[in-house]
């Protein structure tokens, strides 16, 4: 990004910015619902943040995947889609609002796109977290069984 035409140093302030709070985001000691709001913030932000580098050729468009995979491994489905509410919202306001050189159709698209991708980002972060904390496979019940005899026999002996 730092080599970038006019503009490049601003996206790349913003990068790093951004940068920061996704890893206060997975590193910081804070609760589940702190860290949930920061991420909400983050979709906020990022849409703010790619209109203001450049619209619908923003070189930060991949980072609106970025909230997406955060509220999926952090919450459920519900809030990778509020996520991905905000990303678009913050995107379209800040496009409505901002000066622009590009037409709002051509970054309703591209962000859109990139919303929409980071939305099914979330919902495999999501379905990956629900695998991870699933039960324990079933122990061999028979073994179980043999086991709890055992110890009834040695009791009633």
């Amino acid at each position: 990004m730092a080599l970038l035409p006019a503009g490049g140093r601003r996206g790349l302030t913003i990068l790093a910015g951004l940068s920061i709070l996704t890893w206060v985001v997975f590193r910081a000691r804070m609760s589940d619902g702190q860290r949930l709001y920061v991420a909400y913030a983050e979709a906020l932000i990022a849409g703010v943040a790619v209109v203001a580098s450049g619209g619908p050729d923003s070189p930060l468009l991949p980072y609106l995947l970025s909230p997406g995979l955060a509220l999926g491994m952090l919450a459920g489905p519900r809030a990778v889609a509020q996520g991905a509410v905000l990303a678009a919202s913050s995107l379209l306001v800040a496009g409505a609002a901002g000066d622009r050189s590009y037409k709002a159709s051509d970054l309703a698209l591209a962000g859109g796109q990139w919303v929409l991708l980071g939305l099914a980002v979330g919902l495999v972060a999501t379905w990956a977290r629900r695998l991870t904390t699933a039960a324990p496979p079933n122990v061999d019940r028979y073994v179980e069984v043999r086991t709890l005899l055992e110890q009834l026999r040695t009791i009633t002996r």
